[in-house]
């Protein structure tokens, strides 16, 4: 460090091999081992899989950003051979759609789910206490109207997370994302951290807990005035939060967490969401209705910013662009 810091040029031969490397690729167009992730398969009598992520370098020879793993497995869940129980599935569609599902032929809500459809499931959140790494399962949306066996590791790793009463069906793949530093971006999850000893697993149920306690206290709150109030999570520096019965917010000093209340049976395919510089709407694909419209109090990250479906609802995290205190949502609140 003392020689670069003074204009001493060091060349590294790993790094030197590893630049090499990347440019080939590049040239080639042939992918990269960009990180590993894990198989759950639904036979307890199979081993858990270690499997290889092969991506694409850009022409700046860098690996695209985002989740990737969505997109890698969602083959998997695309068996057309595995047939779905119609009666179930006009049910579920009823669940979610309301009146809108009549119109829909138990032949076209078929085919929109066979091809795969993939949902994600937090087992830890990226946050400050974890190094912003977070652990997701990601399963095939519509297993259960597949009637697909249940996965019984599966379930008592979530167990292990501290989710209680959470049921996964069909084969799961688990796999690690870290959003600090920009982007997020995918990263190693080994056999290994699959082990009862490994420090994420030991470490997930208290921060679960802990985000359960928040937005308990956050929804107590909100029930009482439906007011901007001033909250402590987990001991950090208090900051605005807010909110009504339909929307809650709160933020750390990098990130805004948004939470909307969704019909029951919410996924994430039904939903339209837009995540931009100064602006965040959310609706549903079916009806139209707009669930958020807002011009945000302050800029964000949008391709940094993330959002899921889980049982508090839809859950966006927006990335702020500078690490202000938001006083208020949107423009009309700030």
């Amino acid at each position: 460090a003392y020689l670069r810091q003074n204009g001493v040029e060091i060349i590294d031969p790993a790094e030197e091999k590893e630049k090499a490397r990347r440019a080939a690729a590049v040239a080639s167009g042939e992918g990269v081992v960009a990180f590993r992730y894990v198989r759950i398969p639904v036979n307890e009598a199979e081993p858990f899989e270690q499997l290889e992520a092969v991506l694409p370098l850009g022409p700046d020879g860098e690996l695209p950003g985002g989740d990737q793993i969505p997109a890698l497995v969602k083959k998997s869940f695309g068996d057309r051979s595995k047939g779905i129980n119609e009666s179930v599935l006009q049910e579920h569609a009823r669940t979610q759609l309301g009146e809108a599902a009549a119109s829909l032929t138990p032949r076209a809500l078929t085919e929109a789910t066979l091809d795969g459809s993939v949902e994600t499931f937090a087992l830890a959140r990226p946050a400050e206490v974890n190094k912003y790494q977070g652990v997701y399962i990601y399963l095939d949306e519509v297993g259960v109207l597949k009637q697909l066996p249940p996965n019984p590791r599966g379930n008592a790793l979530a167990l292990s997370c501290g989710h209680q009463n959470v049921k996964f069906h069909g084969e799961l793949f688990v796999g690690r994302v870290a959003t600090r530093p920009a982007p997020m971006r995918n990263i190693d999850l080994l056999l290994s951290d699959l082990d009862s000893d490994a420090e994420w697993l030991k470490a997930a149920p208290a921060e679960n807990f802990q985000y359960n306690v928040a937005m308990q206290e956050m929804q107590s709150q909100l029930s009482t005035t439906g007011n901007v109030q001033q909250m402590n999570m987990g001991g950090a520096k208090e900051l605005p939060s807010g909110g009504d019965d339909k929307l809650k917010w709160t933020q750390t000093a990098e990130d805004v967490e948004v939470v909307i209340s969704v019909p029951d049976g919410t996924k994430g395919r039904d939903l339209a969401v837009t995540i931009k510089v100064r602006a965040l709407s959310a609706k549903l694909k079916a009806t139209g209705e707009v669930l958020c419209d807002l011009k945000l109090a302050n800029d964000i990250h949008p391709d940094d910013s993330t959002w899921t479906v889980s049982a508090d609802g839809l859950c966006i995290t927006l990335e702020k662009a500078n690490e202000s205190t938001w006083h208020g949502l949107g423009l009309e609140d700030a």
